[in-house]
């Protein structure tokens, strides 16, 4: 198994990669399981989380676009709570 790409600079034949893990098999599924494998992991990415401002890194890098939401200070986690025994 492995991807075959023709060109750029990830080109070649994946079966040949010598970092090819010899613990990944291929394996068979139907139409419906493959069906139901690819339902799985697109409900794996929330997007309404993932493009949330309140969650978005609150120190973005130079010239990346700022949070909507409001930003805490540098070292500011917030509520603290204490863990129950």
């Amino acid at each position: 198994g492995g991807r075959t790409i023709a060109d750029g600079a990830y080109k070649g034949i994946g079966a040949h990669n010598p970092r090819k893990s010899s613990f990944v098999k291929g394996f068979v599924l139907t139409p419906a399981e493959r069906r139901d494998l690819i339902a799985f992991l697109e409900s794996l990415t929330d997007e309404g989380f993932v493009r949330d401002p309140r969650f978005a890194d609150p120190w973005p890098r130079a010239g990346s676009p700022r949070p909507a939401g409001p930003v805490r200070p540098r070292g500011d986690a917030g509520p603290r709570t204490r863990a129950r025994p």
